[in-house]
């Protein structure tokens, strides 16, 4: 479906979810964030992980694709999309001060903070390998979806075996 085809869609769908939102007598909870209340602000280290598993859903979703017989182009370029998306946050997500904090479990190795510039160049090698698995998840190619995710993986894998501790 092309774009031209799928704009109807999202403008009647923008304009229900306007509606609703207008009509609700509840405050939407980004507008409580937002106010200040009755919602605190997750941690860096819950938000990091809330992140981690968004990445992880996305990429087990293309890995089960990559399974199946005839894999789902469709499911594998917006799971493709969402971990290009997130991947250059990544630095972001380890701000100083956010290792180990009383009463929250974190794998987060303080090597992160020590070894910064290390962390951010494996997090950018991390970032370069999701675009390419977005590129070629674009390209419908099963053969370059497969060796692009073997390389985001193996960019993973290189970070968590020095910054990650195990598990």
């Amino acid at each position: 479906m092309t774009l031209s085809k799928k704009l109807p869609d999202v403008v009647a769908s923008l304009a229900l979810v306007i509606g609703l939102a207008a009509c609700s007598q509840q405050a939407p909870e980004s507008d409580k964030a937002a106010a200040g209340t009755d919602v605190a602000a997750p941690s860096p280290v819950a938000a990091r992980q809330a992140e981690f598993k968004r990445i992880g859903a996305a990429n087990k979703a293309i890995g089960d694709q990559l399974k199946e017989p005839a894999p789902s182009a469709e499911i594998v370029r917006t799971n493709a999309a969402i971990i290009a998306r997130l991947a250059p946050q990544v630095p972001s997500w380890f701000p100083a001060g956010s290792g180990a904090v009383a009463g929250e479990e974190t794998e987060a190795l303080p090597a992160i903070w020590e070894r910064n510039e290390e962390f951010a160049l494996r997090a950018a090698d991390f970032a370069r390998a999701a675009d390419a698995l977005e590129a070629a998840a674009s390209a419908g190619d099963a053969a370059q979806i497969r060796a692009a995710s073997q390389a985001l993986g193996q960019t993973c894998k290189s970070c968590h075996t020095v910054f990650r501790a195990k598990k």
